[in-house]
């Protein structure tokens, strides 16, 4: 593809949001705001993802973290939600073997194997999904959604009882809540 016009076309797309006119509502300029930090966060296919990915904030370096999949996704899903498929596809490909996704993955393939992911990966897929319904990326997610809810599930509740717990403060949404 053409790079200036590829350049072309994302200028032309946030033409509105730039102008720094008098009209220009005030929650406009944080839209923008959050708009292009999205857009710097956005890393190529590499490593470990095979489709684009966002850069998480929570520790120095370039890494992956999946527990920002479902609000990325609706951030994203308002853009572009091609891109929305791809950070959930990006998740999705760092499943391990058992369905457990880590929370947190390097490109390089390095992860956190305490920290699990919280289980939100499904509603990501779900936003993402609602964008274009695409059907190559539902036949990509779901078998790999299958695993992850199965590993999530028996994960949160090992004695079937119907009652799901976190099992250590690092996976819970609220650390401070965890009670052993």
């Amino acid at each position: 593809e053409d790079v200036h016009a590829l350049f072309d076309a994302q200028i032309a797309r946030r033409a509105l949001l730039w102008n720094e006119g008098e009209a220009r509502p005030p929650a406009s300029r944080h839209l923008w705001y959050a708009m292009e930090s999205l857009i710097a966060r956005a890393r190529p296919a590499c490593g470990m993802f095979p489709c684009r990915w966002s850069v998480g904030d929570r520790v120095d370096g370039v890494i992956l973290d999946v527990n920002h999949s479902l609000p990325l996704a609706l951030a994203w899903s308002t853009m572009d939600s091609a891109m929305a498929e791809d950070i959930v596809c990006s998740a999705l490909s760092c499943q391990n073997e058992d369905g457990s996704i880590p929370a947190w993955v390097c490109a390089d393939g390095s992860t956190s194997a305490a920290a699990r992911t919280w289980p939100l990966l499904a509603q990501a897929a779900a936003v993402a999904w609602s964008g274009r319904r695409n059907p190559e990326f539902l036949q990509y997610a779901l078998p790999r959604l299958y695993r992850y809810l199965a590993d999530v599930t028996s994960h949160t509740d090992p004695a079937t009882r119907g009652i799901h717990c976190w099992q250590s403060s690092g996976e819970s949404l609220v650390p401070e809540t965890f009670d052993a």
